[in-house]
């Protein structure tokens, strides 16, 4: 789990902005576009992620298979830890 995601502030968002996500389902999860029915485990993900930029706003948000959000967290997480370490590598080098 991000730093972003461990805060107060995200906390509060998602807690007001899931039952008006609720009443909408099924929509489609913002991960992998399959349905998300009200009646399956489901997470409030991000559409443009906060790892890149991504706002905490309604409009930026949605339901996310709860597998669908942690595996996209895991990608987003692997992609900026591999970037890091290509960076470092190659001030190394110098």
């Amino acid at each position: 789990m991000s730093r972003h995601h461990q805060t107060p502030e995200w906390y509060r968002f998602t807690r007001r902005v899931r039952p008006t996500i609720q009443h909408m389902l099924p929509l489609p999860c913002v991960d992998c576009g399959r349905p998300v029915l009200p009646e399956q485990t489901w997470h409030v993900g991000h559409i443009t992620p906060a790892a890149l930029g991504g706002e905490n706003t309604l409009e930026n948000v949605g339901p996310s298979h709860g597998r669908c959000n942690v595996k996209a967290g895991g990608r987003i997480g692997a992609r900026m830890s591999n970037t890091r370490h290509r960076i470092e590598g190659d001030m190394r080098e110098w």
